[in-house]
């Protein structure tokens, strides 16, 4: 009991001279501002004109209130765009259950249903989800076709 009354303040005291010396311990990130639509990402860069990927990070808002950074891949053909950080989905009714997911947005992949979406510029949209061993299970729901509807947001790194 005595050990935890001394280290306890000794504790606080170390990160109040933190504080003062470093600054603030947290880095602040900047804020996220509206630079374009999912058509605006071109998909073979996954960047959105005058906004490269090596100083901007995106982000879309999609089921949620505030936007959720995302990441643009390109494997073997076409582009994906899905938020990197898993969220609650299939969750209507909490007290029956949960899962942690997401949303997916492509074009251009050697799937069929992306076809008519690529054709208007826009990106299909499927939701994925992780099984209980963390393993990305296929998507099981579509809202269709984004294009200039789905913002994407922008902040500088």
């Amino acid at each position: 009991m005595l050990r935890s009354k001394i280290l306890r303040p000794t504790l606080l005291l170390a990160a109040s001279i933190a504080c003062t010396l470093l600054g603030s311990p947290l880095a602040q990130a900047e804020p996220w501002q509206a630079c374009g639509t999912l058509q605006n990402i071109d998909p073979t860069t996954c960047a959105i004109p005058d906004r490269p990927l090596t100083t901007y990070e995106y982000g879309i808002a999609y089921n949620t209130f505030e936007p959720v950074p995302v990441v643009c891949t390109t494997w073997n053909t076409g582009a994906r765009i899905a938020n990197k950080a898993p969220y609650f989905v299939e969750s209507d009714d909490p007290s029956l259950g949960m899962r942690y997911g997401g949303f997916v947005f492509y074009q251009n992949t050697y799937a069929a249903d992306d076809d008519e979406c690529a054709n208007s510029g826009g990106y299909r949209h499927w939701y994925w989800r992780l099984t209980t061993d963390n393993v990305v299970e296929r998507t099981f729901g579509s809202n269709g076709c984004y294009n200039t509807q789905q913002t994407v947001y922008c902040r500088s790194q």
